[in-house]
């Protein structure tokens, strides 16, 4: 777990310690006083746990490679593929070729077989056997957010 989620919980076990703290021993707030604040308190750590989910999330993805194995690969869904085209004799790739694509499941009938083809699509063409073939794959990133105010833009 990271620095930062370790702190956040333990800012929520504080928040709750407090909660239960004005419930319990607070004698000069009135007990509805006393339930106003502990719920408010409790309502922030509630947020602050539904950040720390949001932040477990993302560690996870930052934390996963980049580039996953083809065979991992999602079906039906557009996604950035990698395709290694040239390699020395020491294994080492001398060139390689990135596009969108997908992998189709439409495409793995007996006609599209006897055409060469496979249930790859790279870069909008379907792939043939005999061409480059994706050996990785990444999600695609999430697109960038429209501006509010286009009509502000020249």
């Amino acid at each position: 777990m990271s620095e930062e989620a370790t702190t956040l919980l333990a800012l929520v076990s504080q928040l709750r310690g407090l909660a239960d703290a004005i419930n319990r021993r607070q004698a000069r707030l009135t007990p509805t006083q006393r339930r106003v604040w502990a719920d408010a308190l409790w309502a922030s750590c509630d947020a602050i746990d539904g950040e720390v989910v949001k932040l477990r999330a993302a560690l996870a993805d930052a934390d996963a490679p980049p580039w996953r194995d083809i065979e991992t690969a999602p079906k039906m869904r557009t996604i950035l593929l990698f395709a290694v085209t040239d390699v020395d004799e020491h294994g080492t790739v001398k060139n390689w070729k990135m596009a969108t694509g997908s992998w189709n499941e439409g495409y793995e009938d007996e006609r599209s077989k006897a055409q060469g083809l496979t249930p790859w699509e790279w870069d909008g063409h379907r792939v043939r056997v005999y061409e480059i073939h994706p050996t990785h794959w990444m999600p695609l990133p999430k697109p960038p957010v429209p501006d509010a105010h286009p009509a502000d833009q020249p």
